[in-house]
């Protein structure tokens, strides 16, 4: 009978999957059960990691490798009797592959998303007469789902996703997101907003690792772009040190909107850090109102003299190259800074050099700071703007909501949908896009 056992462990290619392993029945050289299948221990240094024994229900340790005659779906057999003696403990450097890497999460930066790890592809085989099993893959599909669920015959008819496990970094802590091993510069070349999706869909290590790999400035866009909740959960994690240079890379209402979620004495500390006139702009922010034209509004913006000319204005841009969010509208001021009117970009750049911005100029609505998000909202949807000034009581120009903070507004804040008429969404949608 042994001797059938050990011909059949000169199969030398055997690959199949951990659901497909797991809960088998184990046997020994006597055809005496053991036991059923419980997880498999194993190492992870480098490359694919390697199984180094088997875990047995009712038992914590674990039967070495080397003493598996037979292994894989259709049997699992020892090579000699069986005896508790044979058991040895599991390692501090050694995993259980069911618990810690099965429904693992896993950055997948190609597609900009997080996949989940559904089931495992493992490799039996020997070398120089000594069992090796081999981790090869992960499946990420629905064919993985489909096997765990025991509904196996239905597996050719789903798409098979696997990704091979050289793809793949150890793990630094057990309950670290896998991560693939394609090079960092790639995630900063990213759009913020698809970096934010994938943070999003992680646990907090693997938000924390994802966030810390990025530039400041890349961070702090990204930062912008995460749901307020989630947004203050990851602040809240941060040092000064590493919480400042995300705040001074963000656009002055988002990093006021943010600086607002730490506590007092990290607030402190932050706009300690930061150059003085920006610490006193994003304090002059904060003091607004929840809610209200002050809180939402940005006070990059671009004003000018409404008596230059068009050649100046596009002499002065291009000299400064203005790296604003948002500047479709060009503002103009008088000689006591008052707002007097706005330009449209395509006014400026149909216009003739020596055009007076005043004869190219157009009659402006305007918000107050205290005005509420209905009066923002009105204005943005029956004016069809894409930004609306904010002045105090003497007319001097403030900052400006974008039709961007309306449609962030509305979907973190779902008491603010209150305010919106019938279709007025898609309206703003389609202005915003046009935009």
């Amino acid at each position: 009978m042994l001797k059938d056992h050990q011909a059949a462990s000169r199969d030398d290619s055997q690959e199949f999957f951990i659901s497909e392993v797991i809960g088998r029945k184990i046997y020994d050289s006597e055809d005496r059960k053991v036991g059923r299948l419980k997880d498999l221990a194993a190492i992870w240094v480098a490359g694919n990691p390697e199984v180094v024994g088997l875990k047995i229900t009712s038992r914590s340790d674990i039967i070495p490798l080397q003493l598996v005659a037979e292994f894989g779906p259709r049997s699992i057999r020892l090579r000699s009797p069986f005896a508790v003696e044979q058991l040895r403990r599991v390692a501090g450097d050694e995993i259980f592959v069911s618990r810690w890497l099965l429904d693992k999460q896993i950055v997948d930066i190609r597609g900009a998303k997080v996949e989940r790890v559904n089931d495992i592809k493992l490799r039996w085989h020997h070398i120089d007469g000594k069992p090796r099993l081999t981790l090869t893959a992960v499946d990420i599909g629905m064919r993985g789902i489909v096997r765990r669920l025991g509904l196996k015959p239905l597996a050719p008819q789903t798409h098979e996703q696997l990704l091979h496990w050289d793809n793949f970094k150890p793990l630094t802590t057990r309950t670290a997101s896998l991560e693939l091993t394609i090079p960092a510069e790639h995630i900063a070349h990213m759009h913020p907003a698809d970096i934010a999706d994938i943070i999003q869909e992680l646990h907090p290590e693997g938000q924390m690792q994802v966030l810390t790999s990025l530039a400041p400035e890349t961070a702090g866009m990204t930062l912008a772009e995460v749901d307020s909740y989630a947004r203050s959960q990851l602040l809240a994690q941060l040092s000064v040190e590493q919480a400042h240079p995300l705040i001074a890379a963000m656009d002055p209402d988002d990093a006021a909107d943010n600086l607002s979620s730490l506590a007092g004495p990290m607030q402190e500390e932050i706009l300690r850090l930061v150059q003085p006139e920006k610490a006193s702009n994003l304090t002059s922010l904060m003091r607004h109102q929840e809610g209200t034209a002050g809180s939402l509004m940005t006070s990059e913006f671009i004003a000018f003299r409404q008596g230059a000319t068009a050649q100046e204005l596009l002499a002065w841009l291009q000299e400064e190259q203005p790296d604003f969010e948002t500047w479709n509208e060009i503002f103009v001021l008088n000689e006591q800074e008052e707002l007097v009117g706005v330009i449209p970009l395509r006014n400026l750049i149909l216009s003739q050099p020596a055009a007076i911005l005043s004869d190219l100029m157009e009659d402006s609505l305007r918000l107050r700071p205290e005005d509420d998000f209905g009066k923002i909202l009105e204005f943005s949807v029956k004016y069809d703007l894409l930004a609306l000034p904010v002045v105090d009581e003497h007319e001097r120009l403030l900052g400006m909501v974008t039709i961007d903070d309306v449609l962030t507004s509305l979907v973190e804040n779902p008491r603010n949908r209150r305010f919106l008429p019938r279709n007025s969404l898609l309206a703003i949608m389609h202005r915003w896009a046009r935009g």
